[in-house]
């Protein structure tokens, strides 16, 4: 008897990521999307440049993994119903590897830095005399509005089109040049505060209350994203489930929804997304 393909079996499970998705693409690019993020943007504390080094990053890598490079949009994917809870699973994990590599290779190249000295860009601690819940509140509300913002670039209808990666970069920019100067001017982003505290032997005083305030600012923005637009696939029935599917992809590798959008104009007029020669299951 001839061996049944993959692709001749049922999709049982359609909304679960498959294990040669996760190691083929999707993950590796967040891996080195993020790596690039703490090298680039881990390397200064202005505003204006690291939100352009975050939306040029999630533009070039949105085709290969829906571009998310922070494990707080992640998050948010998966308590929204667009992403399975293993497939945000390995993209946190691949997130903060990447970027403990690139703050490896900071301290390979920059003159002068060694693993364990403090390199401020990285070293972000909140201003003086703030702690405790005014830090965790300023972090989680700077978090929750740039997560918010951010969401239908990624995931909902309608969504910024290819004009994502832009209001995504403005939206930072906005929440770090305001609420940044309370609280060192962090990058939101859990996998670069790990990073920092781990390579740089920093903020390890306050990481915990970053982590916090960054995953309860991600969870809120997606509890309020979904009253906004809806729950995500994994929650549909399997009529609507098939449905949404017809009208934005499948969720599989993080792809959907509104991420699909910012590759419209590089996809064909009138093919449908799994013909375009994306990796995986693109």
């Amino acid at each position: 008897m001839m061996p049944t393909s993959s692709r001749s079996r049922p999709e049982h499970r359609p909304w679960m990521l498959r294990e040669d998705m996760i190691s083929a693409s999707s993950a590796f690019a967040e891996f080195m999307g993020t790596l690039l993020l703490q090298l680039f943007a881990g390397s200064t504390s202005q505003p204006m440049r690291i939100a352009a080094v975050f939306a040029a990053l999630m533009a070039t890598f949105a085709r290969h993994s829906g571009g998310h490079l922070n494990p707080a949009i992640s998050l948010a994917a998966a308590l929204s119903g667009h992403m399975a809870w293993a497939s945000a699973g390995f993209y946190m994990l691949a997130q903060v590897l990447g970027a403990v590599a690139g703050a490896a290779l900071q301290v390979l190249l920059t003159p002068g830095l060694s693993f364990g000295t403090t390199f401020d860009p990285s070293c972000h601690a909140p201003a003086q005399g703030l702690g405790g819940t005014p830090l965790f509140v300023w972090e989680m509300l700077a978090t929750f509005v740039f997560v918010y913002i951010a969401y239908p670039a990624l995931f909902a209808r309608p969504s910024y089109g290819s004009l994502g990666p832009l209001y995504v970069g403005l939206a930072l920019f906005g929440v770090l040049s305001t609420g940044g100067a309370y609280t060192g001017f962090s990058p939101l982003n859990p996998a670069l505060t790990f990073a920092g505290s781990l390579v740089f032997n920093c903020v390890w005083r306050h990481m915990w209350m970053y982590l916090l305030a960054q995953a309860t600012g991600g969870g809120l923005a997606a509890l309020l994203a979904c009253g906004v637009y809806g729950l995500g696939p994994m929650y549909l029935s399997e009529a609507e489930r098939a449905h949404y599917v017809a009208l934005h992809g499948a969720p599989e590798t993080g792809l959907s929804g509104g991420a699909t959008g910012m590759l419209s104009g590089q996809q064909q007029a009138g093919a449908p997304v799994g013909e375009q020669g994306m990796p995986g299951s693109f």
